[in-house]
């Protein structure tokens, strides 16, 4: 037996020679291409990252069947089948030395494979992410690894049988495997490149037993089948396939096998589709057609469908323009064109110059109502800046945002909507000690805090403005942006302590009053304060290419949110409107008690690999915006 597997051995060299280059070429190249103090275990097996190891077990499957297909069919090929039935072993004996020798050869590539990302940590002696090789998870996934050789040799085996038809039924049998997967996700685990396809629970690998039992039986009938087959049943078939191709009745028989099965597959697949598209929403498509209408100030586009909402916005329109004009001590006379159609992907108005764009659709009538005021403040402001404003805005855009938002406040005279934002900004100002050095450093503030906080605390700061100076205030200080004998290239404290003086007014006693209110209105709003959970969470597992991550409250909730949220960005660099949210709705049947728990579900490939940072976040009653914890960074390697 020993004799006949090192005969087999040899015979398998050639695909030695090639696992070795493959699977152990790590160390050849390394010394010339990487920076060896810098290796780490998971980037140097790609395999560990959750859900990448098909791509690996592709390599395994592609290998191996191809070397167990090769077994039997070269040894008839080359006529010393004879021989080696002549020898004095047994037929199992040689049917196992042949398996044995295919799978010896790929755990050695899965070896060198381990070895290099054992090799490749140890090299590395960087405190973060150096000493991360654990042998449990490196031997978990070494022994998943073998165990798929083993299946694909016993499948390499039987369709070997078959020769050249063999292939085309493995792809037809992995076809099958696909669609079953993608109408029965259940039953992925029919799929043997699942086995590779890692998942965790925290750092704890998730042992797929299901798949490995359900495999395990599948290659024992396949070997079952291979042994019955090449060991003795060969030769018979072989003879009773030709007595069979001899007579035409047989011919025609074994013609009409293929199609029958062909029939039998198309069939099955067409009732699926007639299945899923029976179950596919009707898609409903809304014909789009623009209207156009003028006031005396506004020139307005909107769609047709919004023919009600958009007539009562226009009959307010002018009233709104002439208001806010006077608001800020601009002059009347530019139209402004107002695009009601916009789709409001992340946003419900956006201005720049003498056009605004309002997401109409998404907005109730009072919102709308808000928006139209808002953006119509910063049409005014471009207009009084001359331009100055996208200059300025690392340093102003928190008064641009919070300077609109404090005009239409003060003109829609709503004090409800306004003690909602306030309590916003409240919190805000109390959980994360905000100051006024970081509202005029908007890059260094939208990389900790939520970008749209400064709608609310630049309201406040607003008032602060105005009670510390005049009414006016605001739009003198845009008017002073756009001075002829301004100094160039001032921002921060500077630029508003020399912009300020320019219109008449001090920094110093507006951001002590502005911090006089705040400490004010946190006194005032103790009781809500006290009963706003912080929110803290990270990710508890990963499953099938999605992430489990995991908010918890530090306090019992007297009166849960209506929603919790959760967004996602790769870094800072990521602009609000390109991060990922997700919200999770409680029901009125959801009691939520200290320590309770509210789990997102994020496809892994929002994040990618390395870190991602997150914010949890939770509604505030009547507030326009949630509530937002600091942004965290969080790790995704396993």
């Amino acid at each position: 037996m020993i004799a006949l597997f090192k005969k087999e051995l040899r015979g398998h060299l050639p695909l030695l020679a090639l696992v070795v280059v493959l699977f152990g070429g790590d160390f050849l190249y390394w010394p010339f291409a990487e920076r060896l103090d810098e290796l780490t275990w998971v980037e140097q097996s790609g395999q560990l990252q959750p859900g990448e190891g098909k791509a690996y077990g592709f390599v395994l499957l592609a290998l191996t069947l191809v070397a167990a297909y090769s077994a039997f069919p070269r040894e008839h090929d080359e006529k010393t089948i004879e021989f080696l039935y002549a020898l004095p072993v047994t037929r199992s004996q040689i049917f196992l030395a042949k398996a044995l020798a295919v799978w010896s050869v790929m755990v050695v590539g899965v070896g060198l494979d381990h070895l290099a990302g054992a090799v490749a940590q140890a090299l590395n002696p960087q405190s973060l992410v150096g000493d991360q090789w654990r042998f449990g998870l490196a031997a978990q996934v070494a022994l998943l690894d073998v165990f798929f050789c083993a299946v694909m040799v016993a499948h390499g085996l039987l369709i070997s049988f078959l020769r050249r038809f063999g292939l085309i039924v493995a792809a037809l049998v992995g076809y099958i495997v696909l669609q079953i997967k993608r109408h029965s996700p259940a039953h992925a685990y029919f799929d043997p490149s699942e086995l590779l396809a890692l998942e965790y629970q925290g750092i704890n690998l998730v042992v797929p037993w299901t798949g490995i039992l359900f495999h395990t039986v599948v290659a024992l009938l396949s070997g079952l089948l291979a042994y019955t087959l090449w060991m003795g049943s060969a030769e018979r078939l072989t003879a009773g396939y030709n007595r069979l191709r001899s007579h035409r009745a047989g011919r025609v028989a074994l013609g009409c096998v293929p199609l029958l099965l062909a029939s039998i597959t198309i069939g099955w697949f067409m009732t699926w589709a007639i299945d899923e598209a029976e179950n596919t929403e009707q898609v409903v498509y809304r014909e789009f057609l623009p209207v156009r209408a003028e006031s005396v100030w506004y020139d307005f586009t909107y769609d047709s469908s919004q023919t009600a909402a958009a007539q009562s916005l226009i009959r307010q329109a002018d009233a709104i323009y002439e208001q806010v004009a006077a608001a800020l001590g601009a002059e009347v006379g530019p139209r402004i064109d107002a695009d009601l159609t916009d789709l409001g992907l992340g946003h419900a108005g956006i201005a720049q110059g003498g056009v605004i764009r309002i997401a109409l659709e998404t907005l109730d009538a009072d919102d709308a109502l808000h928006t139209l005021y808002h953006e119509t403040a910063h049409s005014f402001q471009f207009q009084l800046a001359g331009g100055r404003v996208p200059e300025q805005a690392e340093s102003i855009r928190f008064f641009i945002e919070g300077g609109a938002e404090y005009v239409a406040m003060e003109l829609r005279n709503d004090p409800a909507a306004r003690r909602a934002h306030r309590r916003l900004a409240a919190a805000a100002f109390d959980r994360h000690n905000i100051r006024f050095e970081e509202l005029i450093d908007d890059t260094g503030f939208k990389t900790v805090h939520d970008a749209n906080l400064v709608y609310v605390l630049g309201e406040t700061w607003t008032a602060a403005l105005v009670e510390s100076c005049d009414p006016l205030a605001p739009g003198r200080f845009f008017r002073a942006l756009d001075r002829q004998d301004a100094p160039e290239d001032l921002s921060g404290i500077t630029l508003w302590q020399d912009t300020l003086q320019a219109a008449g007014c001090a920094l110093e006693p507006a951001v002590a009053i502005w911090g006089e209110r705040m400490t004010e209105l946190v006194a005032a709003e103790r009781e809500f304060l006290d009963q706003l959970p912080s929110l803290g969470g990270g990710v508890i597992g990963v499953k099938g290419g999605v992430l489990t991550i995991q908010a918890s409250f530090d306090r019992p909730l007297a009166e849960p949110a209506d929603s919790y949220y959760l967004r996602i960005r790769r870094d800072a660099s990521v602009p609000l409107d390109q991060t990922y949210t997700l919200t999770a709705v409680l029901s009125d049947d959801d009691e939520t008690d200290a320590g309770e728990t509210i789990n997102f579900q994020v496809p892994a490939n929002w994040v990618g690999d390395g870190t991602f940072e997150l914010q949890l976040g939770q509604s505030i009653p009547d507030a326009r915006w949630p509530f937002f914890e600091d942004w965290q960074s969080v790790t995704t390697s396993w």
